[in-house]
């Protein structure tokens, strides 16, 4: 109920239900704990490894997770790790784009996505691994809402 309250807000439609309900639902939404995979663990080195200012794990105001959250040009752009689950074939499945698209429009951030397949083509060279970091955080930076 969390994400249908949410896409009520995208679209500024007046709903009716209580406020202690509404963050009951969010509350449940938040109640599962993230458990960040040794690709996500991978990657935050990486993004260390460029001398790069970054938290794991940052919870959101509207209750999602982001994985990492790195400092890139003055601004805070969030990279999501996403592994085999985000995925249908290689297209990115509907709980993944709702969560992007509700983090985007709701609070304004900026996103890049690692996925599976790209990171298994970089991670085995630090340097490439390094240089696709920083064209994802430019890429991001530079994306209008």
């Amino acid at each position: 109920l969390h994400q249908w309250h949410l896409w009520k807000r995208e679209r500024n439609f007046v709903h009716q239900l209580p406020h202690d309900f509404l963050e009951g639902c969010k509350a449940a939404f938040m109640a599962h704990q993230p458990k960040p995979s040794c690709m996500q663990r991978q990657v935050e080195t990486t993004v260390s490894t460029l001398g790069l200012p970054f938290r794991s794990e940052v919870m959101t105001n509207i209750g999602y997770s982001i994985d990492i959250v790195a400092e890139w040009q003055g601004a805070q752009i969030g990279i999501e790790v996403d592994g085999p689950s985000h995925f249908i074939g290689r297209d990115p499945s509907g709980a993944t784009l709702l969560k992007r698209r509700q983090l985007r429009k709701l609070e304004g951030w900026k996103l890049c996505s690692v996925p599976y397949w790209e990171w298994r083509e970089v991670s085995s060279d630090a340097k490439r691994g390094q240089e696709y970091v920083l064209q994802l955080l430019q890429r991001a930076s530079e994306a209008s809402l």
